[in-house]
């Protein structure tokens, strides 16, 4: 996978898989890469933010700070501009593209391909997933700020005054605490944590280096605490690399808070899970549950200790009644996340002991904006509060979490032992084997999915030949008897002699009128 990240938050802009098993099967056009993290609004051309390894604007030899100019010959004016050109162009076009670095002008040819599929996209209007902030230090509490904004959007009737407050409580931080909109500094993996005036200025261009793992560290001078977030991709070795059920789709994600000061702090974080998964053919598009209730395509998903997975719908996030928050208690959060039709993104806590109690609250949160009737896409995610934690001189809070993003296979699933994502609903006996079957047809026998639906459909047929071959006979035995039939209610006038006599007819020739209701 290529992970996209931003100084601004050291939050994830993008998940995208390097498999060309999946691609984005509803944007046109080709795809040059994930180039433009946060363009400046009025620059004239697109500004080069970071260039993905193994992406067509690396094999171009495209560059960070480069900005683009040209596209196909087309001049590119913003972002915007740039993505209705090559929405325009093939995947295997060969494109020359005209950039200015430095003072003189370059021109490339780059070679697009299928734009690959992104687990995690930045939506407009949503906030970049895996923000963080601090909830509570001492006696000043997040709680608090968000509560008296609750109060004032219980008193407003207007739609779109209800939204802004909306929006002021997701992204209410401690004042003078932020830590969502600050730029955070990339650390060299040299640097000490523990020695802020060390790290040099922040948003320099390291941010910009392709890296297996990255470091995000931000100092609050005024309290003497520092906050570190760590991204770490799996390091996946060749000879699994085409095994597509090979357990390699996830990262570590590392949060600490470290006390340099001289004075004790009682603190705790705020972390906010995925958001932005892919919702391809939603219009006809539908998920299934074992629950009673109806779910979205974009849905929280929860584990609480060894029991089995619980989908928080969609439209029930959308109107406030999920339910109450869920914290470590008798039963651990163990999975915590975000499910999609297809794809889901998860977080595990990677807790050296099962009772440990890291999180104070977990609830479900909506990010998005809300389309009326298509509430079931509204972009939602999670949010944890972790446990308030005395910090004396020189202590540190960490916690880390493995971090799920790929594909709803059943043995890929069982590997990160969340195989309760995909569901079947009620009927999940009967579904789930012939699932199993389906997919023995598909990876042993034929390896093509319209040709093991048929040998599926084939073997059922030949299931309930049994059944069938009873409801053929009695449809010929009823053929048989229609002229009986037809004397009779020529014979009886009333509706009762006649039923009788039909019923007596019946038995005479062992004939079940229901025989035929089973399939």
């Amino acid at each position: 996978m290529l992970v996209t990240l931003s100084s601004r938050g050291a939050a994830i802009v993008s998940i995208e898989m390097s498999s060309l098993r999946y691609c984005d099967t509803e944007q046109p056009g080709g795809y040059l890469g994930e180039i433009a993290v946060d363009p400046p609004v009025g620059e004239d051309g697109v500004r080069v933010d970071v260039v993905g390894p193994g992406t067509p604007a690396a094999r171009a030899g495209l560059l960070p700070g480069d900005v683009i100019k040209e596209i196909a010959d087309q001049g590119v004016y913003d972002l915007r501009s740039m993505q209705a050109i090559l929405s325009r162009c093939r995947p295997g076009q060969t494109v020359s593209i005209r950039v200015r670095r430095g003072d003189k002008d370059v021109v490339l040819d780059a070679t697009l391909r299928r734009p690959p599929l992104k687990v995690i996209r930045r939506e407009a209007g949503s906030p970049l997933s895996f923000e963080m902030a601090l909830a509570s230090v001492d006696d000043m509490r997040l709680a608090d700020i968000r509560a008296s904004v609750e109060e004032r959007m219980s008193d407003v009737k207007d739609p779109m005054e209800k939204e802004l407050l909306y929006l002021q409580w997701l992204h209410s931080e401690i004042p003078d605490l932020g830590m969502r909109s600050e730029n955070w500094h990339v650390l060299a993996d040299t640097a000490d944590p523990r020695r802020p005036e060390t790290w040099g200025e922040s948003n320099g261009n390291s941010q910009a280096d392709p890296r297996r793992s990255v470091r995000f560290g931000l100092y609050h001078e005024r309290l003497g605490l520092v906050v570190i977030k760590t991204y770490k991709l799996t390091e996946v070795p060749p000879e699994i690399r085409a095994d597509p059920d090979a357990p390699t789709y996830h990262f570590e994600l590392g949060v600490e808070i470290i006390n340099v000061g001289k004075d004790t702090w009682k603190v705790a974080y705020e972390l906010d899970g995925p958001n932005g998964l892919p919702t391809e053919g939603a219009w006809y598009a539908r998920k299934m549950s074992n629950s009673w209730g109806a779910v979205g395509l974009r849905d929280v998903a929860v584990r609480l200790g060894n029991g089995p997975v619980q989908l928080v719908a969609c439209p029930a996030i959308v109107r406030d009644k999920w339910g109450a928050p869920w914290k470590d208690g008798s039963e651990s959060i163990t999975a915590l996340g975000v499910d999609a039709q297809y794809f889901s993104v998860i977080m595990l806590p990677k807790k050296s002991r099962a009772e440990d109690s890291w999180f104070d609250e977990a609830r479900p949160i909506r990010v998005g904006a809300v389309e009326p009737n298509y509430e079931f896409l509204t972009n939602v995610s999670c949010r944890v509060h972790s446990v308030p934690t005395i910090l004396q001189p020189g202590e540190t809070l960490a916690h880390e979490y493995t971090v799920f993003a790929g594909p709803k296979r059943q043995e890929l699933l069982t590997a990160y032992h969340l195989h309760g994502l995909i569901q079947y609903g009620w009927f999940w006996f009967v579904a789930d084997p012939m699932t199993k079957l389906l997919h023995l047809f598909h990876n042993y026998m034929v390896f093509n999915y319209g040709l093991a639906i048929i040998l599926l459909t084939v073997i059922v047929r030949l299931a309930m030949l049994p059944i069938s071959r009873k409801q053929a006979l009695s449809a010929q035995k009823m053929q048989e008897l229609q002229p009986e039939i037809k004397k009779i209610q020529e014979k009886y006038k009333d509706l009762q002699e006649r039923n009788r006599a039909t019923q007596e007819l019946f038995r005479q020739h062992n004939y079940n009128p229901f025989s035929g209701c089973l399939v």
